[in-house]
C-alpha cells in the first residue's frame, strides 16, 4: 500500500475491539481493558512493519510547526458482516494507536470519514491520514461567524 500526494500515511491494522470490550470501570473511574491493550500492542507492531508507508518528512514538519497543521483521516472497517458492530466503536482505539506511533496529537484531526464494509475472509481496518486544506478550514470558519 503506497501513500498518495498529500497523504501522511496509509496503513492496514487488525480490527480493534468494540467500545464495550475496550473500557472497564472500577473504583469510580474508566480504564482500558486487556483486550484494548492487546490491540494497541498488535497495532504498534503492524505500524512498525508498515513504517515505509509513512511520509516521515511531513510528520517531522508537523511535529516542529509553530502552529497547528489540520489533518483529515479516513477509516475503513472491513467486518465479516455489516450488522454485528457499530461503525464508531473502534475509531478511538485506531486513532490513538496511530497518533501515538507517529508522535502527534490527535486533536489535529479536523475531518474524519469512517466507512463500514464487508470482507468475510480478511476482516481489517484500513486508515489514511492526509493534510487538510487550510483554505477549506478558513472558508468554513468565516461562514460560521
Amino acid at each position: 500500500m503506497q501513500t498518495m500526494i498529500g497523504e501522511v500515511l496509509r496503513v492496514t491494522l487488525p480490527l480493534p475491539p468494540g467500545i464495550n470490550a475496550s473500557y472497564k470501570s472500577g473504583r469510580g473511574r474508566f480504564y482500558g481493558s486487556d483486550e484494548l491493550r492487546s490491540f494497541k500492542q498488535e497495532a504498534h507492531a503492524k505500524l512498525y512493519m508498515q513504517k515505509g508507508n509513512f511520509d516521515w518528512m511531513t510528520i517531522y514538519h508537523i511535529q516542529k510547526a509553530k502552529g497547528k497543521i489540520p489533518l483529515s483521516i479516513t477509516i475503513d472497517f472491513y467486518f465479516p458482516t455489516l450488522w454485528r458492530r457499530d461503525i464508531d466503536g473502534g475509531e478511538k482505539a485506531v486513532i490513538d494507536a496511530i497518533f501515538d506511533c507517529i508522535g502527534l496529537n490527535d486533536n489535529l484531526i479536523v475531518e474524519k470519514y469512517t466507512r463500514k464494509l464487508v470482507d468475510r475472509e480478511r476482516p481489517r481496518c484500513e486508515v489514511a491520514v492526509s493534510l487538510f486544506h487550510r483554505t477549506q478550514l478558513r472558508k468554513d470558519a468565516s461562514e460560521s461567524r
